[in-house]
């Protein structure tokens, strides 16, 4: 064999070998070969968007008829947060915790039955009253108005909470509060203002703070991954 020949066909050689080796690493059973798998996303838990900033709605609720609440996942089954707001007769300030017994997440988000206890204080002007609108009872010439400029409250509720993946904040809920210092506040005339004494047979309905009043809570708002 002669030179130019034998070169040829070593080179010849090198590329079938070259490229039998290319085929067996392209063989579907290597798997070098094989494409990975996407990973599934792992569930959303209420930890991973801590801080979460609410407006807030409701009747007797820890901020009164409006306001906001900010609150601050510290576990996925504890929620620290405060907030202020209004009712009818003007600001109301609170400290509230939100536990929940109960939770279950998926990718997209997490929901859980919440269960909330809180302490807020405010100007207090009475509640709704209809009684006027349901009763013939004949107007009281000595009635009379209760009000106090820093009623506290202790209040519990309890209800449904939702947190999406993407920031979305929501809580529905319902309970009951209790005044903590009613004996503080004053009673005036109903018709000419005038200070008297307290007294409860003449006290317009909704004016004096029940020992247990209903809440209903709606909070909407966004959560941060802060």
């Amino acid at each position: 064999m002669t030179k130019p020949l034998a070169v040829s066909a070593a080179a010849l050689l090198g590329l079938v070998l070259a490229s039998g080796t290319a085929r067996a690493q392209e063989e579907p059973g290597d798997p070098s070969a094989e494409r990975a798998a996407p990973a599934r996303p792992r569930p959303f838990t209420f930890t991973d968007r801590p801080l979460t900033i609410d407006a807030v709605l409701g009747l007797g609720t820890p901020v009164g008829i409006i306001g906001g609440i900010v609150q601050y996942d510290v576990a996925r089954w504890l929620a620290l947060g405060a907030g202020a707001g209004a009712n009818i007769a003007g600001l109301q300030l609170a400290a509230l915790a939100r536990l929940r017994p109960f939770t279950w997440e998926r990718p997209w988000g997490t929901i859980g039955i919440e269960l909330g206890g809180a302490l807020s204080t405010g100007a207090y002007g009475g509640q709704l009253d209809v009684g006027p609108l349901i009763s013939d009872r004949p107007p009281d010439p000595d009635e009379q108005v209760y009000s106090n400029s820093w009623l506290a409250w202790a209040q519990a509720d309890v209800g449904f909470e939702l947190k999406t993946r993407g920031g979305f904040h929501l809580i529905a809920a319902e309970g009951l509060g209790w005044p903590l210092n009613a004996s503080s506040g004053h009673c005036a005339r109903q018709d000419t203002g005038a200070p008297v004494a307290c007294d409860p047979s003449h006290l317009s309905g909704g004016s004096y703070p029940e020992l247990l009043n209903p809440i209903f809570t709606l909070m909407l708002g966004w959560s941060l991954d802060v």
